[in-house]
């Protein structure tokens, strides 16, 4: 059995993916389930992943040498609960593994007392290591980590088929997201108050892919943690992708758009940015043509996560070395 830690009752884009990743395991012909740990709340299961099918269960402390278990960077911890069993980490994002370090050595001392002072560094040795990311492949390599498999993700094809065949008008809309980079885009905001620019905020995914659909630009200037999806999901809605150049959207395996349209997050960028931007909305036929190549990408990401689950099925089958 190949057990997935997942944080309960959390529905962002990793929980989604942790799913996806059982369904497809199971689909396959392997054994999985999901791992929640902790006794909170009683219903663990987001309402809309029961799609996927996929049981869970409490505890996998009667698991043996012959079942695996997978955890996110953000739960490592969950590494030692359970040593007999094979154990893999699966790095979605790098940046979120920073944070949830520093908020387990902020409890380190409370976890000593308790005899709980295990806490996953980089590099530690009796693990396999997947990544989300050629991001994270390029962190791991760093700390000496090597033999990763890529196992990435991709956009439910519901959506994917939706936005494909949309034909609605465009207007001049520059589309972000709030939750990243604001401070960096307030400034591209403040160089062209003639734009529109409008915020991706308390809206449903119907509503979010309906705004995508009828707008030009979609800007990230974000730390991309890994590869992220809403570059993604505008692209494929038919938007021009203007983005920095931290984290993921550094490496053209993640964020395979043309270099013209990234740039650094500096203050130096700002007027480049902005004539880039207007150069979207002015010519957006001509510009928008200049991403097919990545919406291929896009498109066929859901038969590439088939294969890489099937590539680590096989790796986990032959067992760690």
């Amino acid at each position: 059995m190949i057990y997935i830690a997942c944080p309960p009752a959390l529905a962002t884009g990793g929980p989604e993916l942790l799913h996806q990743f059982a369904a497809k395991i199971r689909e396959l012909g392997g054994e999985a389930a999901m791992y929640y740990p902790g006794r909170e709340p009683a219903d663990p299961v987001v309402p809309r992943y029961r799609e996927y099918g996929v049981p869970f269960t409490r505890s996998i402390a009667a698991a043996g040498a012959a079942d695996v278990l997978v955890v996110p960077e953000t739960m490592t911890g969950e590494l030692y609960t359970n040593q007999r069993m094979q154990r893999w980490i699966w790095w979605l994002s790098v940046d979120n593994f920073h944070a949830a370090t520093q908020v387990t050595k902020r409890k380190a001392r409370i976890r000593r007392f308790l005899g709980l002072d295990r806490v996953y560094k980089v590099g530690e040795v009796g693990f396999g290591h997947m990544a989300q990311s050629y991001y994270a492949i390029d962190f791991l390599a760093r700390h000496g980590v090597t033999g990763v498999e890529y196992v990435s993700d991709y956009l439910n094809p519901a959506f994917l088929a939706t936005a494909v065949a949309a034909n609605r008008a465009r207007e001049d809309r520059v589309l972000y997201n709030p939750k990243k980079g604001l401070d960096f885009t307030k400034k591209l905001m403040a160089a062209a108050p003639d734009v529109n620019f409008v915020p991706i905020e308390n809206m449903t995914p119907q509503q979010i892919a309906e705004l995508m659909q009828s707008s030009k630009v979609y800007i990230d200037f974000g730390h991309h943690p890994g590869k992220d999806r809403m570059p993604r999901e505008s692209a494929i809605c038919g938007c021009c992708v203007v983005t920095g150049l931290d984290g993921a959207a550094a490496f053209e395996q993640d964020l395979p758009i043309p270099a013209d349209f990234k740039f650094p997050r500096e203050d130096a960028s700002v007027e480049r940015i902005v004539a880039c931007i207007r150069r979207c909305l002015a010519d957006y036929p001509a510009q928008v043509a200049r991403f097919a190549a990545y919406r291929d990408f896009i498109l066929a990401e859901p038969e590439q996560f088939g294969a890489q689950v099937q590539a680590f099925l096989a790796h986990a089958q032959r067992g760690l070395q």
